[in-house]
C-alpha cells in the first residue's frame, strides 16, 4: 500500500504535462525592451593546456576552478533585435581556483553593457570605467552573439511539431560553418548531433520543452594544423520556452574538449597538449 501511495503522489506532483501534446517551438524572436531576468550560473573546469615551442614548455597551465554567481539582467535598449544597453546588477559572485576560495569583487555592483555583441563595452551606471578584471568577468559573462551569428541553442529546435519521446538530428553543416567554414573540415563519419524531446513542463502559465543533446565534433582537417587527436563533445539538457518572445532558458552541460597536435600562427608552429572538461548549469529566470 505505501508503495503505492508513493507512486501516486509522485504522478500527482510531476510538473510534466500527462497527456504529451504534439507541440511545435515557435522561432527564435529579437529582444524587447523591458526584458528582464536573474542570470546564474555554475561552471567546474578542469584540466591541462601545454603550449610547446619545439621541446620547450612556453605555457604549461594546470585548470582547476569552481565559478558561480547570480546577477539581474535588464534590457534597455535594443538594435538590430538584439539588446544594445543592459543593466545588470551581481548579488553573488564567487570562485575556487585550486582550492583557493575568492569573492569576486563584482557583489552589489551596478553596471551598463553598452553595444551588440561582441562590441559591447562594461562600465559603471554612472558611466565610470571599470577596472580591468571587472570588465573581463562581464564581457566573458554578458556578451551577446554578433546580429549575423545563431545563437547556439537555436541548433537543438525541431523544424516542426515534436511529441515527448521524439529525436531528430542536429544539422552539422550549420554547426561547421558557425564555428568558421574556413576553420576546419568535419569529419562526417565520427560526428553527430542528435537531440531529444524528453517532457513539456508548464511554467508561469508558459509551456517549455526540455531538450537532451548529445553532439560530437570531430575534425577531419584544420587550417594552419595538423593533429593526433581533436574532437569536441557536449551532452546536456536544456528547458527552451516553446513561445519565441521569451528570453528564459535552463541549461545543464558536460562537455569535453582534446586537442593534440601542431598549429602554425604568424609562420610560428608550436605544439598544443589540449584536455579540458567543463560541467555545469546556466539559468535564466523570471526576476523576483
Amino acid at each position: 500500500m505505501r508503495v503505492v501511495l508513493c507512486l501516486f503522489l509522485l504522478l500527482v506532483s510531476s510538473p510534466v504535462l500527462a497527456d504529451e501534446p504534439t507541440v511545435a517551438f515557435e522561432p527564435r524572436e529579437g529582444a524587447l525592451v523591458g526584458w528582464t531576468w536573474t542570470q546564474s550560473e555554475s561552471w567546474v573546469s578542469k584540466g591541462h593546456s601545454v603550449v610547446k615551442l619545439g621541446p620547450v614548455k612556453i605555457r604549461n597551465r594546470k585548470l582547476d576552478k569552481h565559478v558561480t554567481f547570480s546577477c539581474g539582467v535588464e534590457v534597455q535598449e535594443v538594435v538590430q533585435l538584439l539588446p544594445s544597453q543592459v543593466a545588470l546588477r551581481c548579488w553573488e559572485a564567487n570562485a575556487v581556483d585550486h582550492g583557493e576560495a575568492e569573492e569576486l569583487p563584482v557583489t552589489g555592483l551596478d553596471v551598463q553593457g553598452l553595444g551588440v555583441g561582441s562590441e559591447r563595452k562594461f562600465e559603471t551606471a554612472d558611466g565610470d570605467r571599470l577596472k580591468k578584471s571587472l570588465r573581463e568577468f562581464f564581457e566573458r559573462r554578458f556578451r551577446d552573439r554578433d546580429p549575423d551569428v545563431k545563437e547556439p541553442l537555436g541548433f537543438l529546435l525541431p523544424e516542426g511539431p515534436v511529441t515527448a519521446g521524439d529525436s531528430w538530428t542536429m544539422d552539422l553543416q550549420a554547426i561547421q560553418d558557425w564555428f568558421g567554414p574556413d576553420r576546419f573540415t568535419m569529419d562526417r563519419t565520427q560526428s553527430h548531433g542528435r537531440v531529444a524531446l524528453r517532457e513539456v513542463v508548464e511554467r508561469d502559465g508558459d509551456l517549455y520543452g526540455r531538450l537532451d543533446f548529445s553532439t560530437a565534433i570531430v575534425p577531419a582537417t584544420i587550417r594552419d594544423g595538423e593533429f593526433q587527436e581533436a574532437r569536441m563533445l557536449l551532452e546536456g539538457s536544456a528547458l527552451l520556452p516553446l513561445r519565441g518572445d521569451l528570453p528564459y532558458m535552463e541549461l545543464d552541460l558536460d562537455m569535453d574538449i582534446r586537442f593534440l597536435g601542431k598549429v602554425k600562427r604568424k609562420g610560428i608552429g608550436v605544439h598544443l597538449d589540449i584536455d579540458t572538461r567543463v560541467r555545469g548549469w546556466e539559468k535564466k529566470q523570471p526576476a523576483t
